[in-house]
């Protein structure tokens, strides 16, 4: 099996039980999980994992994106460059169902998509704010 990061070869990691799949790639820092009848997808902790972890129980994820990004800001600031990356990279070229990454409630792959698109959105607009500094009544960079 192939990574869908860097092409290289995926090695069976020996933490996999009958329940799910890990897979590591010595060739890059991705790991990657799959259970039955599911795809490969993102290991717990990667960047769209933590960005999606809010989303489990959300009926609506595509309507949450102002308030997860205002979370992660305030709980997981190392990790926004990285999820930023991330959901740009996933949205321009899939690698996988982003609704397999948990094991969510509602998972519709459609509206956790627009999620990411938001919460990049979000999380964009939000660090321009902080950065910024006030010039003639506007933010400036």
């Amino acid at each position: 099996m192939k990574c869908p990061r860097c092409g290289g070869s995926l090695v069976l990691s020996p933490e996999s039980t009958v329940t799910i799949t890990f897979y590591d790639c010595p060739s890059c820092p991705w790991h990657f999980a799959q259970e039955p009848g599911q795809g490969l997808h993102d290991r717990w902790l990667s960047p769209l994992s933590i960005a999606l972890y809010s989303q489990i129980f959300q009926k609506h994820p595509d309507q949450t994106a102002e308030a997860n990004a205002k979370a992660l800001l305030s709980q997981r600031p190392d990790m926004i460059a990285a999820i930023l990356d991330e959901i740009d990279q996933e949205i321009e070229s899939p690698t996988q169902r982003v609704s397999e990454i948990h094991d969510f409630k509602y998972a519709n792959e459609d509206s956790l998509r627009i999620h990411l698109k938001l919460l990049s959105v979000a999380l964009r607009r939000i660090l321009w704010e902080r950065s910024g500094t006030y010039h003639e009544g506007r933010r400036q960079l």
